[in-house]
């Protein structure tokens, strides 16, 4: 935190600080046009002198390079010389600025040794040689002579020096590695920022799966470590060479793996899955090549041109994978295409050795960081929305629940009265049933005895009519049969009657 702060000071001084150096001096200058490489070593002579800094200096072995690291050798050589001519610009108190090189170097101007670092034999801890940067104090003649470098690595298919390599007084030097590392610094901060404010955002989430932003986060993490490990002034300012070479190589296998893993929350899995098996193969080499590294098997610089391919595939098949969703009209697809088109082509830009001037990576990573964190707040403004639509189908839900609550309270509360009331309804109309009942059978009863009283009454009459009859028949029989007899009819119809 400290260093953060004497960079951030420094830059922002550092614009101040210019016109208060000396008028004798120009501002330092950049020393990349001019070198030549030779591989091999040189022949010393009887005074310990390198035969190539004063003998033979014509010879065609000395071919001109545009790059002054990685120059890879066919015949895998340990030793690699370069050589410039100084400008003749004066600069009182000269420093030459070597950012990083690979391994060990001596510095020769003219015949003359100005610098020495390592002892130019194979070390497994001279792997984090790379990461220590220099300054060579030059003597006041150093105007316009022949400087040479001679480099040891153990690693043959690796050799030469890493980054801008700078000449100018000692007092302008610093001052002005911040201003040229300022952009470095600057979007290496912001994304340490950015990725661990969103590391934390998903630690206190009750989501229990946060992997968009977990994986965002750990990209924009270690994609600003990557770049805090190449500013210069900083690794100046941090004399720590083993963890900026792990902080580097680390962050270089761990931001692509996350930039697939969050592509797939994006964009799905892809074909057979095919995506999500790309970050997991990140993620299984990882421990495996620091485990290898560490015990010196095979150190993680070899493995930067594979690293490379492997980089290369994975922005390929974002790109392709993007584009095929972004097809089908999703929204983040499009976004995350654009970012992923703008990283690559200022990478490609800048990969190239910025043939316009200006390292446009750093400015890429910033509108890549932007557009994630765009669509990774458009997923949190989205699942918000959705959150607070589920919330008042819940609050309605509730309340309906609620409203059928109070109903069983109050059936529940009534229930015994509508029980004890029903109960004597059912009383009622069981008496009204029993004398309905009653009546029925009474009726029944009525009509069997009036029946049965119908019948000998009925018979009777009959018998009575038929008597009727019969006697008034015998009564005309007999008062024809008695007309004679008068006497004797009195006394019959007397007795008869």
């Amino acid at each position: 935190m400290r260093a953060f702060l004497i960079l951030v000071l420094l830059a922002v001084t550092a614009c101040s600080i210019r016109p208060l150096l000396s008028e004798t001096n120009a501002p330092p200058q950049r020393l990349m046009e001019g070198w030549e490489a030779r591989w091999g070593d040189s022949p010393f002579d009887e005074e310990g002198v390198p035969v190539w800094t004063y003998q033979d200096l014509e010879n065609t072995a000395w071919t001109p390079t545009s790059r002054i690291i990685s120059v890879l050798s066919s015949v895998r050589e340990q030793f690699l010389w370069l050589r410039v001519r100084l400008p003749r610009e004066y600069w009182s108190d000269p420093v030459l600025f070597f950012p990083r090189v690979f391994l060990n170097f001596q510095v020769y101007l003219g015949d003359r040794l100005v610098h020495s670092y390592g002892d130019m034999q194979p070390r497994l801890d001279s792997r984090f040689d790379s990461f220590v940067s220099h300054r060579i104090f030059l003597p006041p003649n150093y105007q316009g002579q022949m400087l040479f470098v001679r480099l040891f690595t153990s690693l043959p298919e690796i050799n030469g020096i890493e980054g801008t390599v700078f000449l100018g007084a000692r007092e302008s030097l610093l001052p002005h590695l911040i201003q040229q590392g300022l952009g470095d610094f600057t979007i290496g901060v912001f994304c340490i920022i950015v990725g661990f404010f969103v590391l934390m955002t998903c630690l206190d989430r009750k989501n229990k799966k946060p992997y968009a932003a977990l994986s965002f986060g750990t990209f924009a993490l270690f994609g600003g470590l990557a770049y805090l490990s190449r500013t210069y002034a900083l690794t100046w300012i941090v004399h720590a060479p083993v963890f900026w070479y792990f902080a580097m190589f680390i962050s270089y296998l761990v931001f692509p793996a996350a930039l697939v893993a969050f592509a797939e929350q994006i964009i799905g899995p892809g074909y057979k899955n095919f995506i999500r098996r790309l970050w997991q193969f990140h993620l299984i080499a990882l421990p495996i090549l620091v485990a290898l590294d560490i015990t010196g098997i095979m150190i993680i610089p070899r493995l930067m041109i594979p690293f490379r391919i492997l980089w290369a595939l994975d922005t390929m098949t974002l790109l392709v994978a993007g584009l095929l969703a972004a097809i089908r009209k999703k929204y983040e697809a499009r976004i995350m295409l654009v970012g992923i088109g703008i990283f690559t082509l200022l990478s490609l830009h800048d990969m190239f050795g910025a043939p316009t001037g200006v390292w446009l990576m750093p400015a890429g990573t910033f509108i890549f960081i932007i557009l994630m964190g765009h669509i990774l707040y458009h997923q949190y403004t989205e699942n918000s929305r959705r959150l607070v639509v589920y919330s008042q189908e819940l609050e309605d839900k509730s309340l309906r629940l609620e409203e059928a609550k109070a109903e069983l309270e109050e059936y529940s509360r009534t229930l015994e009265q509508k029980v004890e009331e029903r109960t004597r309804e059912v009383r009622e109309k069981q008496a009204q049933l029993v004398q309905s009942s009653k009546m029925a059978s009474l009726g029944s009863l009525v009509a069997g005895v009036a029946h049965e009283i119908n019948t000998p009454v009925g018979a009777i009459s009959s018998m009575h009519n038929t008597l009727m009859r019969a006697v008034v028949k015998l009564k005309a029989e007999l008062e024809s049969c008695l007309t004679e007899n008068r006497e004797e009819k009195a006394r019959m119809l007397s007795s008869l009657q």
